[in-house]
């Protein structure tokens, strides 16, 4: 059963609420409030019972996202309640969430100096990546719109993220976990709703929303 649709490329389609539509530079969502934390989304699934949530999210970078690094604080790393990544996070359930999927948007493909902002599927040299957490384990996607350094406040609209594909030769990260489709099984089986959310950590970050869809079995 299919419990989330979004087609920003349909002109006829806005954000759903808790999301931001944007028409420039694009039809895009974006988080709603500005600045640190997180945008919520809930798509019910009716009460049904399901063991598996497959699906896709391709969406863009803006400015200097730096997938599971953390600022202000190292503490809110694996804490699931909160901004853990700069991207979107699918989880069910409340008190506390239990996670599904994480799509993060790192902010460089591999620089040696700040590869602690890249995704931790490059092949590094000196410094490595940040840790995922420990609540993701290997269930993420991550992916860069930025081949190289990036550049503060800079829409990256010419490589779409977690699509699989323009990773260039340094990493795996379009081989991880086989992007831009992802299935996940859930035991034990729930009926709780689906939340997407949409995070940063700073004021000068965020991920744009092209298109969503997300399935339950």
């Amino acid at each position: 059963m299919r419990v989330a649709s979004i087609d920003m490329n349909d002109t006829g389609s806005t954000c759903p609420s808790g999301l931001r539509t944007l028409t420039s530079p694009r039809r895009l969502c974006r988080k709603s409030i500005d600045g640190q934390g997180c945008s919520s989304v809930v798509f019910p699934v009716q009460g049904i019972e399901y063991s598996q949530v497959c699906g896709k999210i391709i969406g863009y970078q803006f400015s200097s996202t730096d997938a599971f690094i953390r600022f202000p604080s190292i503490l809110v790393l694996n804490n699931i309640e909160s901004f853990y990544v700069d991207g979107i996070s699918l989880t069910h359930g409340t008190s506390p969430r239990e996670h599904i999927w994480t799509f993060a948007s790192a902010g460089n493909e591999y620089t040696d100096e700040e590869s602690k902002y890249a995704c931790p599927c490059i092949n590094y040299q000196y410094t490595p990546p940040s840790p995922v957490p420990e609540v993701v384990g290997n269930d993420y996607f991550c992916d860069t719109g930025s081949e190289g350094t990036f550049v503060p406040d800079f829409f990256y609209g010419d490589d779409p993220l977690w699509d699989g594909a323009g990773c260039g030769t340094l990493n795996t990260c379009c081989d991880w976990n086989s992007p831009p489709w992802f299935r996940k099984e859930i035991s034990p089986p729930t009926s709780d709703d689906i939340e997407m959310r949409a995070c940063a950590d700073e004021t000068n970050e965020d991920v744009y929303i092209e298109s969503l869809e997300i399935y339950v079995q």
